[in-house]
Order: structure tokens, then C-alpha cells, then sequence
């Protein structure tokens, strides 16, 4: 599927709360169900009858998706064959040029981390006497 369609089908699902009304009419179904079965008006018959039309419902309703939606793909799909090797050719581009950024940046935060190492040893060093550092180091200065 093409990335307008995907987006168009993102569009319709927000527009109309696709998820949000199927949440819902499970969450009512499950608690019609412990209602019942709590009052004890559902048998383990009725339940197994109950599940078998509702296997059947959404066979039902898969097969007439797919009715609907397979004419769209198969019009689609000279559009993905034709694309999809662009699109390819430009993910991989990008995630060359993201990958070089980051070494880039790698290499730029190492150069300032060693910059600012030497530079704070060089101002120790420089406030630091000759007397300082031989006695430091335990070192005999020749007079």
C-alpha cells in the first residue's frame, strides 16, 4: 500500500474512531456477557452459540473487507511496484547521510573533549613550579 493510501486510511480511521467504537462495542459485549452470566440467563450452550455466530459475524465481515479493499490494492500496485525502488533508493540515502552525521558528530565531540583535557593539563602544568613538580614526583632537582 502507498503512502497516501496509508495516510488516507489514518485519515478516515481518526475521522470516523475506528478503534475507539470497536473498544467500545467489546467492552459492552463483555460485560452484557458477565451480566448474564452472573444472573445465570447463559447456559454453556448458549455461550458456545453465541461464540459460533460470532466466528461467523467476523468471517463475515473479513471477507466483505477484503471484497472492498482488494480491488483498491490491486489499483494500487503498479504504484508501489513503481515507487517502491525510489522510496528505497531514498531511505537508504538518508540513512548513509544519518549515519555520517553521527560520526561527524562523534568525531566532534571527541576533538572538544580531548581539546578541553589537554588545555586543563597544560593550565596545570603551567601553575605549577619546577620545585612543585619535583617534590611531587619525588624528583632530586640539581642545584
Amino acid at each position: 500500500m502507498g503512502a497516501s493510501a496509508s495516510v488516507k486510511y489514518r485519515q478516515l480511521d481518526c475521522k470516523y474512531h475506528v478503534q475507539e467504537k470497536v473498544r467500545l462495542v467489546e467492552d459492552k459485549c463483555i460485560v452484557l456477557l458477565h451480566d448474564a452470566m452472573r444472573r445465570g440467563e447463559l447456559t454453556r450452550q448458549q455461550l458456545r452459540v453465541l461464540v459460533a455466530m460470532l466466528q461467523a459475524k467476523e468471517q463475515y465481515l473479513e471477507h466483505f473487507a477484503h471484497e472492498k479493499i482488494h480491488p483498491i490494492l490491486v489499483a494500487l500496485q503498479p504504484y508501489y511496484d513503481k515507487y517502491q525502488p525510489i522510496v528505497k533508493k531514498c531511505v537508504d540515502g538518508s540513512v548513509r547521510q544519518t549515519k555520517r552525521v553521527a560520526r561527524k558528530i562523534d568525531d566532534v565531540v571527541t576533538t572538544t573533549t580531548l581539546q578541553a583535557l589537554y588545555q586543563a593539563r597544560r593550565q596545570v602544568v603551567s601553575q605549577l613550579s619546577i620545585a612543585t613538580i619535583s617534590t611531587y614526583f619525588n624528583i632530586s632537582l640539581p642545584e
